[in-house]
């Protein structure tokens, strides 16, 4: 009579527990394979993702028969098909970490990098062994089916050898190809895809091992692998975060763009600076001979607007490029020591007369006390004085320009206070938090006439900002503004900058005689494709009888050095077959060289001088040429015994 086998209540609970603890894995499963079906963005990773959850959902189930199969009596009726659960148990273990190696691989690398000649050889080595292992555990099966009687559960178990080949060798190859596909484009993740695939690697990787290396119980087995699967989907595979990736994508394609539309339009208005600029050399050089040499009144009234809108076209000019400079981040500071007095003197020299036309008051203070010898970039702070002064003096009407300079200590720097103040048109108080911003313009229409990009202020701003300052305005409408810049310097001497107001008298008494360079026995070389200005560089230097040649390419340069020593060379920059620099560099190889070579071009975007001087050139020109910056040239670079200085 048979025997009736009972189970122990505890025994029942602990079966009831881990078929329900597998059932509700697997309903979890299912939930997010429909969940992820749902998403509608198709891509490779995507399929492999299904394939993943599938392989998963698939394997779970087969854990939970094959676990049934050995620890009840099932096996006893049912011996082969509890063989077969088995080896499927295996199989899909096989296919789980199959999935995951390739779902790596294609998060890692572009469908285009994949395509790639060596990637197609290490996926057919891939696939490869994973289809001769299927086949081995189909021989597995094949070849312990006559043996599978039920007697035993020996009869439906595999060999050690054999489970550590189908069970764990072949798993852990796929596991290490997937870690591998990580590490070596780990970088090309982002932050929440790196650290997703980091979690989902460790748990996944953790559930599977477990599922290789245990198999009495199943309560532990799969809860990794789903655990990767959820960590996978809301990190990387569901579609806000694809939807995020693309936008990021976008933008950062967006961003490539307009750099390089940046690029475009800086280089752009680097060519046309030297396109403009040089027939404004003309235009404005033989304007001043016309100035020079005629007699006739009304000549010289044509000559003198011509001599204005000439300057007032390249003021808007400078003011363009200066700001593109600054808007694609490519301004660059030169700083050296420097005197505050002889800055001050030009931009107060330039102003006044400026204040004069328009018969404006202008007033100057500058403390006495302050140290004269600083250390920064001089041409920013000047070109700070020039903008905020010339503001001042442009919407002034009449009334006064005052400028006042004073400066608070921190041991070895100064903040320099540069104050401007006008009895102006004013700001309205709706307008006030637009003053800096570029291309604006009052709407007023008193001053719709005045010339001007309105980008002087924004340009003045981002100057002073750069090196550390501020700006700040307060203005009354109808009355005037003050317009306030603070800007560290550091101190190089303690030597004082003394009684301005004395110094700036001398120097007007000085500059009121015309100054006049006479170099009868000096000879000069003008290199310039543009026949026109080499005219122009001739008739400006009329007057001082130097002996003048001319060459129209850096070869005709060379060949005229070959025969003929000279004291001062001007070379210009852009030319054809060889650039200036180029020219220089030959120039700098002929045995015995040693004539100063100043740089003439029409390219004056802010740190085009720098960039010039490093290249080699011994000092800058730009055009168009001013006669006083000329003779300022010829007085440092001639020999001194060739010149003499006369004044009028």
């Amino acid at each position: 009579m048979p025997t009736t086998q009972y189970f122990t209540f505890a025994e029942e609970t602990e079966k009831m527990l881990v078929m329900l603890t597998a059932l509700v894995f697997n309903i979890i499963l299912l939930i997010a394979i429909y969940v992820f079906n749902s998403d509608k963005k198709k891509d490779s990773h995507t399929g492999w993702f299904r394939n993943l959850v599938m392989s998963v959902a698939m394997g779970s189930i087969l854990t939970i028969l094959a676990g049934y199969a050995r620890n009840t009596q099932f096996w006893m009726s049912y011996p082969k098909f509890s063989l077969l659960l088995v080896l499927l148990e295996y199989a899909f273990n096989l296919i789980l970490t199959y999935s995951f190696a390739k779902y790596m691989e294609v998060i890692a690398f572009s469908d285009l990098e994949r395509k790639k000649k060596h990637f197609l050889t290490l996926r057919l080595v891939n696939l490869v062994f994973l289809t001769v292992t299927l086949l081995f555990i189909l021989g597995v099966f094949i070849a312990k089916v006559p043996n599978a009687v039920g007697t035993s559960k020996e009869s439906i178990s595999v060999s050690t050898a054999t489970r550590l080949y189908i069970g764990f060798a072949v798993d852990l190859y796929f596991l290490v190809y997937a870690i591998v596909m990580f590490a070596v484009r780990n970088k090309t993740f982002d932050k929440r895809a790196k650290i997703t695939t980091v979690a989902g690697l460790i748990v996944t990787i953790a559930g599977i091992m477990i599922e290789i290396w245990n198999k009495t119980h199943i309560v532990m087995n799969y809860p990794g692998a789903v655990l990767g699967l959820y960590i996978f989907y809301f990190g990387i595979e569901n579609s806000d975060y694809k939807n995020l990736s693309v936008a990021m994508s976008e933008l950062v394609e967006a961003k490539r763009h307009a750099e390089e539309a940046n690029t475009a339009k800086s280089d752009f208005l680097a060519n046309m600076s030297h396109e403009i600029r040089t027939p404004i050399n003309a235009i404005l050089g033989m304007n001043e001979m016309i100035i020079r040499e005629s007699k006739d009144d009304d000549t010289l009234l044509c000559a003198k607007n011509i001599e204005s809108a000439g300057h007032s076209l390249l003021s808007i000019i400078n003011d363009i490029l200066d700001f593109s400079k600054i808007e694609s981040g490519k301004i660059d500071f030169v700083n050296a020591p420097y005197k505050l007095s002889s800055v001050l003197n030009d931009v107060v020299n330039m102003t006044n007369i400026r204040a004069k036309e328009k018969k404006l008051e202008f007033e100057t203070y500058v403390n006495e006390n302050l140290p004269d010898e600083l250390y920064g970039d001089e041409m920013r702070i000047r070109k700070i004085m020039v903008n905020l002064l010339g503001n001042a003096v442009k919407y002034t009407k009449s009334g006064y320009v005052k400028l006042c300079v004073d400066g608070t200590r921190r041991d070895d720097v100064i903040d320099l206070e540069i104050k401007v103040e006008d009895t102006g048109i004013g700001i309205r108080p709706e307008d006030m938090d637009k003053v800096f911003s570029r291309f604006n313009r009052a709407a007023d229409n008193e001053v719709r006439n005045i010339e001007g990009t309105g980008l002087g202020l924004t340009i003045t701003k981002s100057l002073t900002e750069i090196m550390g300052g501020s700006i700040s305005v307060d203005s009354t409408y109808g009355e005037g503004s003050v317009f306030t810049a603070v800007i560290p310097q550091r101190v190089c001497s303690e030597d004082v900058i003394g009684d301005f107001r004395e110094r700036f008298k001398e120097s007007i008494k000085e500059k009121s005689s015309r100054e006049s360079i006479i170099a009868p026995n000096a000879k000069l070389l003008v290199v310039d494709d543009n026949i026109v200005n080499l005219m122009v560089v001739k008739g400006l230097l009329k007057n001082t009888q130097m002996r003048v040649a001319t060459a129209e390419s850096g070869k005709d340069a060379l060949k005229a050095l070959a025969n003929e020593k000279f004291d001062l060379i001007f070379l210009d920059q852009r030319m054809p077959e060889l650039s200036g620099t180029e020219t220089l560099r030959r120039m700098k190889r002929i045995p015995g060289f040693d004539t100063p070579v100043i740089c003439l071009t029409a390219d004056a975007v802010l740190g085009a001088k720098e960039s010039y001087l490093n290249e080699g050139f011994d000092g800058y020109l730009s055009k168009p040429i001013e006669t006083a910056q000329m003779n300022d040239v010829l007085k440092e670079f001639l020999p001194k015994t060739l010149i003499r200085v006369e004044t009028d």
